[in-house]
């Protein structure tokens, strides 16, 4: 499949090493050369069978935040240690919200990033028996971010950005989107991308919002294609002298 996105470059894709999406590159529409790099994605090692653990396929222990792939995780529920993570040999018998909530208050306050923002999601979303409480959420988003959490960064730019639980920070918003950007995360290199094309919070720079929205792009997010085309709009009508008459809506 090739997708056109300017007049110089073109998006082609292939389904990835796991059949899980498409990897995508940008080339050059003349020549149409790629050259795929086999095996760039990474996938972490399932500690018990020692296989890939592909996306959305894997089990957290609350009790130590450890993570199994989800196929080795249903066998030890067909075995004697069943209540018994297999990580840390904590017991695991008590399943109710109360006792995962415990257990991983009890990672956070050793200040461990992953729990920190796990007990942000349940404020967030109202999950595990706790009541929906954005302010907390964003506390403890903030907490994880620190912690070197890069979906505590990214939800808590969410919420600066959006205004949830928090007064409108742009600002704010920018800065966890980057940190969480400079660590990866997809969705977060299009949403900073977007900042530095808008100019919210940050200086309006469309070249490095180009190079974070490509990086985006090439993990196959379909926002960053269509904000690149955008930019690429933009620039080009800059370039003629055209004021392109493009007005940003509002962040709601």
């Amino acid at each position: 499949v090739v997708k056109v996105l300017s007049y110089d470059s073109v998006l082609v894709e292939r389904p990835n090493a796991d059949g899980s999406g498409m990897d995508r590159k940008e080339v050059n529409p003349n020549t149409l050369e790629c050259h795929w790099e086999i095996g760039k994605e990474e996938f972490e090692d399932c500690p018990i069978c020692l296989e890939k653990i592909l996306v959305g396929k894997k089990y957290m222990y609350t009790c130590c935040g450890g993570e199994i792939c989800t196929t080795c995780f249903a066998r030890t529920l067909r075995t004697s240690h069943r209540d018994i993570c297999m990580l840390c040999r904590a017991d695991t018998s008590d399943d109710s919200n109360a006792a995962h909530v415990a257990r991983v208050t009890a990672r956070a306050k050793r200040g461990d990033g992953r729990a920190l923002c796990n007990l942000g999601v349940f404020y967030d979303n109202g999950m595990r028996g706790l009541r929906k409480n954005k302010v907390l959420a964003a506390e403890y988003y903030k907490k994880a971010a620190h912690a070197g959490d890069v979906d505590g960064a990214y939800n808590l730019g969410v919420m600066l950005r959006d205004a949830e639980g928090v007064p409108r920070d742009l600002a704010g918003a920018s800065k966890y989107f980057r940190m969480a950007a400079e660590k990866g995360d997809t969705k977060a290199c299009t949403n900073y991308g977007i900042a530095l094309m808008r100019g919210d919070g940050i200086a309006t720079d469309y070249e490095e919002a180009k190079e974070w929205l490509r990086k985006a792009e090439k993990d196959g997010d379909e926002l960053a294609v269509q904000e690149l085309q955008k930019l690429d709009m933009i620039q080009r009508m800059n370039s003629l002298g055209i004021n392109a008459g493009f007005r940003f809506k509002p962040l709601m």
